[in-house]
């Protein structure tokens, strides 16, 4: 038996950080520390929620923000990037754990935020002390704490109602 020596060059050209938690109204900080590298993040949901995820990085001349939505399979649902900040909205079409990977587009590092709403009725992340519910006249202060905050008020109505909203 004929043998010949080999050498096996190993190198790892991206990496995938293990999943974060996200809650519902919560904007949580990430880096982007190696070329190709992403960043995980989990959230349950059943089908029918609607979910909007915002990606924005802290220094925007320098990174493309790449934001992707999967489903519980994997499958990939959405998808998106942008050199100011990478959004998605998506209605979802089954349940449990989805997933939300955070990338940069091209070969950059750096840091950004990440947050995720879901749109359809849930309790919002305590987290996020600007959130939660308005009655009609009533008038409430929010600030946009950081790049890809997200800050949701909710309030009830019935089909045929008229809404006057202003920011």
């Amino acid at each position: 038996m004929n043998m010949k020596a080999m050498t096996v060059l190993f190198v790892l050209l991206a990496m995938t950080v293990h999943a974060v938690t996200i809650e519902s109204g919560d904007t949580l900080t990430g880096a982007i520390v190696s070329p190709g590298a992403s960043n995980q993040y989990d959230f349950a949901a059943v089908a029918g929620d609607t979910v909007q995820i915002r990606m924005a990085d802290t220094n925007a001349a320098a990174f493309s923000d790449q934001v992707e939505l999967r489903g519980p399979n994997g499958a990939l649902i959405a998808s998106t990037f942008s050199s100011d900040h990478a959004e998605i909205t998506a209605t979802l079409t089954n349940s449990g754990t989805f997933t939300i990977i955070c990338k940069e587009f091209s070969t950059a590092t750096g840091s950004y935020f990440v947050s995720m709403l879901r749109l359809t009725g849930y309790p919002l992340s305590a987290n996020d002390p600007d959130i939660g519910a308005i009655s009609s006249g009533e008038t409430l202060t929010g600030t946009i704490n950081m790049p890809g905050d997200l800050d949701a008020v909710t309030f009830a109505a019935v089909a045929g109602d008229t809404v006057q909203i202003r920011m």
